[in-house]
């Protein structure tokens, strides 16, 4: 587990980080849940809150790609900008997100910069 060339190694360190992540997020330790909608069978959507911050997860159970329509995001939170909290990843709720088989997503609101980017 600790050769992170090795399989066993990839996910040692991969659940690390997502541990350090999750730990790192206020709305994943406290707070409420909210089951959202997703018109996709195969997803499951929630929101976590807790004291003004939110995170909107989407998760695929199923071993096929999914598609999810993002304007669905703006029901459930401020702005139009997303962060993947696991990828690193922006989304725009203006059209489809595909998940790979299994993939899930930890959204949160993208913050603008001073220059309104």
């Amino acid at each position: 587990r600790h050769d992170p060339a090795t399989v066993p190694g990839r996910i040692f360190t991969t659940l690390q980080r997502l541990i350090r992540l999750r730990a790192s997020q206020p709305a994943l330790c406290n707070g409420d849940m909210e089951v959202i909608r997703t018109d996709n069978e195969h997803l499951f959507g929630y929101v976590r809150q807790w004291q003004g911050h939110r995170l909107l997860a989407i998760v695929n159970f199923s071993e096929q790609p999914q598609i999810f329509d993002s304007n669905l995001l703006r029901l459930y939170g401020p702005g139009t900008y997303f962060v993947d909290l696991i990828e690193e990843r922006e989304f725009v709720t203006n059209g489809m997100i595909t998940l790979a088989p299994y993939q899930f997503l930890w959204l949160v609101p993208r913050l603008m910069t001073d220059d309104g980017r």
